[in-house]
Order: C-alpha cells, then structure tokens, then sequence
C-alpha cells in the first residue's frame, strides 16, 4: 500500500507470479518478523526452479534478520553508506551473506519522479542486479553458481573504521 505494507497474500501472488513469468532472479525487499510456512513454500520451489532470491535484512538495527532473509535459500543483504560502513538501521547477524549501499539511493517515486531512499530495500537491489547481469551473460549457470560468482566478487568490510563492532556479523 502506500505505507509500505502488505498482506502475505500479495507477497505470495507476487513470488508465482515471478516465477510462472519466467523470472531469473528474484528480490524480496521486504520482510516479516515470523516466518510463513506458506512462503516457505515458495521459496522452495523457487528453489527447485533454480531462481535466485536476493532478501534485505530488516532496518531495526537488530542482530535478528527478518524474514525471509533468514532464510538460507535466500542471500541476505544488509545496508551501508557511502563508505561501506553498517547503515544505522540496518540489521546484522553472522546470516548476513552481502552488504550494498541503502543510503541516498535515487529510485522511482510517485507520478513518474524520483526520490532518494534508504533502508536494507534499498541496498538489494544491487545484489539482485549483479545476479540478474551475471544469469544474462551466463543463462545455463545455476542459481547456486550466480551466487557464488558473486559472493567471490566480494570484499569483507568489518575491517573498516566503523565496523569493527558487527565484526563477521556484515557480509562482504
């Protein structure tokens, strides 16, 4: 809706929909608190159909990952500003597989304008494009190999100043 809200219902429209579509990649810049078995459905069979899913990880600055980042059949992506240090909402955990940037992204707004953004939905999308690119230059690759290619593509960065503190809890 126009808060940002759904129903399980529409994210699991959304999830068939995608996949009856063809889609080669999915994101999920969303999430939930409490898992759902009826999503956990999906993402298995998104699974067998061999389509990557990229999740964001929440913005409560929570070492508990929402939902269904915390999945292990999704990449779990977390946000950081302009330096690669953690966002200050952004949530962190060891389950954290990659982080982008989610602060001042420029992104579709309202009546054909734009807008600047933040949140871990915002930093998703970076992944989901890397993936989406690589299964174009690569279609018969599998999801696994994508995601490989790009988790190898990345660099650590709790090494940085300012990140010290979620040190393993960050991605790369």
């Amino acid at each position: 809706d126009d808060e940002g809200r759904g129903s399980i219902f529409t994210v699991l429209k959304g999830l068939y929909h995608a996949v009856d579509a063809g889609a080669d990649v999915i994101n999920l810049s969303l999430g939930t608190t409490n898992e759902v078995e009826a999503i956990e459905d999906a993402l298995d069979e998104i699974e067998v159909r061999g389509i990557p899913v990229v999740a964001a990880v929440g913005n409560d600055s929570s070492s508990v990952l929402q939902y269904p980042a915390r999945d292990s059949k999704a990449l779990a992506l977390t946000a950081t500003d302009s330096l690669d240090v953690k966002a200050p909402f952004s949530n962190y955990s060891s389950d954290v597989d990659l982080a982008a940037p989610g602060l001042g992204i420029r992104s579709a707004y309202l009546n054909d304008g734009f807008g600047l953004g933040a949140g871990t939905s915002f930093a998703a999308p970076f992944a989901t494009g890397a993936l989406a690119l690589l299964h174009a230059l690569f279609p018969d690759s599998t999801a696994e190999t994508l995601q490989d290619w790009v988790m190898d593509g990345a660099m650590p960065i709790d090494h940085l100043p300012g990140n010290t503190q979620w040190e393993g809890e960050l991605g790369a």
